[in-house]
């Protein structure tokens, strides 16, 4: 009989653990869509273009005391940028357009503090993002007075296989009858390491302007639904 208690009370405790796990943490997916441009390229002047991407993963939803929550994703992420120089770049009279696309595996993590009255469905959020290069590349359209060329090259040597991203997000959480929910969210990345290994040894044969120190900015537009 005792035995039986035993085990009763044991079941009656893993069930409400069970419960309360449930009820803290949610896992899901989501994605959107990105546009990104540089920002502190220092060796040639021009301007920068944001260019549109996309991210979509898999995440989770831990459910804090109060009004914080906190989320954890594992993303797929491909950013593009462009750099027009300008026509006083070279003595020939040359310019040229690069455009810089990257695809990373990124493991963002944000703390998030839930705002808007009685409902707090409004909520803020800052962390980091872990991000693992998967590719690089720079495609080059260089003009002439007298014509134009193309080059293409890559710079997965020179670009760091790991970085650290600083976050910030806000949006709106949608509550679901069933359990779970919707955060629909704006976010802004940039990155806190430099995004290149070494400057090359030959700019002005290489076409590249100094990115060493430039930032990559990227602003988001997502959905995620957890349950």
């Amino acid at each position: 009989m005792r035995i039986a208690l035993l085990f009763l009370a044991l079941f009656s405790l893993s069930s409400l653990i069970a419960q309360d796990i449930s009820k803290k943490i949610e896992i899901g997916f989501g994605g959107g869509l990105n546009y990104s441009f540089m920002s502190g390229a220092k060796q040639f002047s021009g301007k920068q273009i944001a260019l549109p991407g996309f991210q979509s993963g898999l995440g989770a939803k831990v459910n804090l005391k109060r009004n914080f929550f906190l989320t954890g994703q594992v993303l797929y992420i491909k950013q593009s940028t462009k750099y027009s120089s300008a026509p006083s770049t070279y003595s020939s009279g040359a310019t040229f357009e690069m455009t810089s696309s990257f695809s990373w595996m990124a493991m963002p993590i944000q703390l998030n503090y839930l705002m808007g009255g009685k409902t707090k469905n409004f909520f803020f959020g800052l962390g980091f993002s872990s991000r693992r290069l998967l590719s690089a590349k720079e495609d080059l359209q260089t003009t002439w007075s007298s014509g134009a060329g193309a080059v293409s090259s890559s710079v997965s040597d020179r670009t760091n296989d790991w970085n650290i991203f600083s976050t910030a997000q806000t949006g709106m959480r949608f509550p679901l009858k069933q359990g779970g929910s919707i955060l629909v969210l704006v976010s802004y990345e940039r990155n806190i390491s430099d995004l290149q290994k070494t400057l090359p040894t030959n700019p002005y044969s290489t076409y590249v302007y100094d990115d060493s120190f430039a930032k990559l900015n990227s602003l988001s537009l997502g959905v995620s639904y957890y349950y």
